[in-house]
């Protein structure tokens, strides 16, 4: 069951200020790094396989080459690329220059970040203009999934109509709307691959009677 009502604005990860699209989102895209779940505030990779500091202002991270795009228009499925992470943190430095975008994405925590680019295949380097113990947290924040050049070109201007179809990512699951709630089927195809074969989180009303009538596995009243 959803924490809060889901109040969605857009599919746009980088223009969301909703904390109810990571709900969705943070399902079916990836991050560069996640933490680790467990509570001790540990970094792990997730689009990254592993990453390296060959100096305080450089960062190269080396992508997992099992990541994939969901099986949808218009990626169909074609692995993710070093030139896909970059052209998405282009538009991230692009948006934070021009100010425009919600203060939920905290965009002035990639301040430190100068450039990205795509030193060899596979890798993806961030060159900064400070030491910024920082980044890498900001890397595996709440907004920090990373969308695919193609799927901007085509959506950016649809995302706000909240279709389904329209969500793509390289996440453990893809998405569409259920008539209670979101449904999210596995994908099985990419790095990350979920225990369960779906996922439905509904919204938080009538919680105790709907537990006992088994249409919901927990209840938080």
């Amino acid at each position: 069951v959803s924490p809060a009502s889901l109040n969605f604005d857009t599919f746009d990860a980088q223009l969301s200020g909703s904390p109810a699209v990571v709900e969705i989102l943070g399902r079916t895209h990836s991050r560069l790094l996640n933490w680790n779940g467990r509570g001790d505030r540990t970094l792990i990779g997730d689009l990254a396989a592993r990453w390296e500091q060959p100096d305080a202002q450089t960062i190269v991270f080396h992508l997992d080459p099992a990541a994939r795009w969901h099986d949808k228009p218009p990626v169909n499925g074609r692995p993710l690329t070093a030139d896909d992470v970059v052209v998405h943190f282009h538009r991230t430095l692009a948006l934070a220059q021009e100010g425009k975008a919600p203060l939920a994405q905290r965009y002035h925590d990639y301040s430190s970040l100068v450039s990205v680019d795509s030193p060899a295949a596979g890798q993806v380097r961030f060159r900064l203009d400070r030491s910024d113990p920082y980044l890498l947290g900001t890397l595996a924040g709440e907004y920090a999934v990373v969308q695919a050049p193609e799927a901007v070109a085509a959506f950016a201007g649809l995302w706000s109509r909240l279709d389904s179809d329209h969500v793509v990512g390289t996440g453990p699951w893809t998405f569409d709307w259920a008539d209670s709630g979101l449904t999210f089927a596995a994908a099985r195809t990419g790095h990350r691959s979920p225990y369960l074969d779906e996922l439905r989180l509904s919204e938080p009303h009538n919680v105790a009677d709907r537990f006992l009538a088994r249409h919901l596995d927990e209840a938080i009243v």
